[in-house]
């Protein structure tokens, strides 16, 4: 979205395996690269071993978008997550250049805990190790924006889907079983419901938080609606016309209950709305997920 904004991007990336197939994320690479943009130079650099000061002073704006996602592998890996969403962060807001930058944070609903409901002045509590460590980020963000005056935004998203989603989730995870006909573990009996929202409009989101003034630091990146885990197999099972195989599972430590994120300050400000419908979102992630089957 930026590069077709006549933006300058350099995207950096060192395609890990440790959260899922790094073939799958040079595969989106390609993608990009399919477009032929002159205004894009990509580095493959590892954000918590490699030099960033080069690339931090030829910026305007950074986005740090890179983390370890995942609640239960959190638990495990605890070690792995702190120094992939923590001293990754350390890391940039540390460098000498990082001074008259703007600096935007990909964060997420797990820093509210088990039933985020409401703003951004909802309370903190995560409930995950991984929360956890977003948290920490957030702080430490704060931190040096108090002692060093660094122009900061913070987005916690809410259960983003479409196309391109990441393997592991939810939706890409039920759209995988069904059409290989195999049973989807429903953890908590599929009473959890969430704010899905939708890739193309936390794009747009995240691309305005870098480039417009705002009173505000920290937004919730949420659709307005929320939906039942149950609601969302039907609905793909609906796309799909085949009817699901379902077990279900106890609840999974660490995992959120409900989320219902208030967007209303991301809507004023950053011009975050539901562009289209949760049923036609899936569809979209449903033909692209189609796509990617050998055939």
């Amino acid at each position: 979205m930026l590069l077709e904004n006549g933006h300058e991007v350099i995207a950096l990336d060192c395609f890990l395996n440790d959260s899922y197939d790094s073939s799958i994320k040079r595969r989106n690479a390609d993608f990009i690269n399919s477009k032929k943009y002159n205004n894009l130079t990509w580095q493959n650099r590892d954000l918590r071993l490699d030099h960033l000061d080069d690339l931090i002073d030829e910026a305007e704006v950074i986005y740090n978008l890179a983390a370890m996602p995942g609640q239960i592998r959190s638990w495990d890996q605890f070690e792995l997550f702190v120094h992939s969403n923590l001293l990754t962060v350390s890391r940039i807001l540390q460098s000498p250049k990082i001074n008259g930058k703007k600096f935007v944070q990909a964060s997420t609903s797990s820093v509210y805990g088990e039933i985020p409901h409401g703003d951004e002045d909802y309370p903190l509590n995560p409930i995950s190790p991984y929360g956890v460590t977003k948290l920490a980020a957030e702080k430490l963000i704060l931190a040096f924006h108090q002692a060093k005056n660094i122009d900061f935004k913070i987005l916690r998203f809410f259960s983003v889907f479409g196309p391109r989603q990441r393997p592991d989730m939810a939706i890409s995870r039920f759209i995988t079983a069904m059409t290989q006909g195999k049973p989807i573990e429903l953890y908590g009996n599929g009473q959890a419901a969430r704010s899905f929202t939708y890739v193309a409009d936390c794009a747009r989101a995240t691309m305005n938080a870098g480039l417009r003034f705002s009173k505000h630091h920290v937004y919730n990146i949420s659709g307005k609606k929320t939906y039942s885990i149950r609601h969302v197999i039907n609905e793909i099972a609906n796309i799909l016309q085949i009817d699901p195989i379902i077990v279900d599972r106890d609840p999974r430590i660490g995992d959120q209950f409900i989320t219902n994120g208030d967007n209303t300050k991301a809507s004023a400000d950053l011009d975050l709305y539901d562009s289209i419908s949760l049923s036609e979102g899936i569809r979209l992630q449903i033909e692209w997920a189609l796509r990617q089957i050998p055939r």
